[in-house]
């Protein structure tokens, strides 16, 4: 590493123009698997913080622990980067002539209630219409659940939808639609009547997605309850 900061210097001795270049080139450290950059600039700043603690009259490591210290902190930083930067799966447009209708429940366990939201855009991202309704009466989640694709259903039945896909971010209902809507759980009567709907449908397909791309969903449903 002194090395490649010597080969630094000998372009430019100024040490923010040095630290400039080293970001620009994202040279990476093979040895130790990290960017140059980030354990030069971690360097600095441990650097500064034990300078501190020589100031405050307080013991500090050994040259070669500090090394150890250093490029442990640039790891652990790197590691922790990667997992925060993973990609967020956000809602995405249905293909050209479809609409994509987005549903889901909320469960209150100990008032036995429950509220389901949906929303309709079609493949350009635009919004079509929305809903949000409330059940004072429900037996548990899964039926709330149920309940929800029901009313989503219907929605889209009544304004006219004919080619659509449905997404929702349990995948319980999923599984049961793909089986031909047959379940023994409480919403069992429910599923019949979401079958009904279904086939009034010229184009229809369920989609488990994740949580963040239901959000729209979600928010409708919250404000029910």
């Amino acid at each position: 590493m002194c090395e490649r900061v010597q080969n630094y210097l000998d372009v430019d001795r100024s040490g923010s123009m040095v630290i400039d270049e080293i970001i620009r080139r994202e040279e990476i450290i093979n040895e130790l698997d990290v960017g140059l950059a980030e354990l030069v600039l971690t360097a600095g700043w441990y650097l500064w913080w034990e300078r501190g603690q020589i100031v405050h009259e307080e013991t500090v490591q050994t040259p070669a622990r500090t090394a150890m210290f250093i490029a442990a902190l640039t790891k652990n930083y790197q590691i922790a980067t990667k997992k925060s930067s993973k990609l967020r799966q956000g809602w995405k447009k249905p293909s050209e002539g479809r609409v994509m209708v987005n549903v889901d429940a909320a469960f209150d366990e100990d008032g036995g209630r429950g509220s389901m939201g949906s929303i309709i855009r079609d493949s350009n991202g635009s919004f079509v219409a929305a809903a949000h309704s409330y059940v004072p009466h429900l037996i548990d989640a899964p039926m709330a659940e149920a309940y929800a694709l029901k009313e989503g259903l219907m929605h889209a039945q009544q304004i006219g939808c004919n080619r659509l896909i449905v997404q929702l971010d349990c995948m319980e209902v999923v599984q049961i639609m793909s089986d031909s809507g047959f379940t023994v759980n409480s919403a069992a009567p429910i599923y019949d009547e979401c079958n009904l709907v279904w086939t009034s449908f010229q184009d229809i397909n369920i989609e488990h997605c994740h949580r963040e791309a239901n959000q729209a969903a979600h928010l409708l449903a919250s404000r029910a309850m």
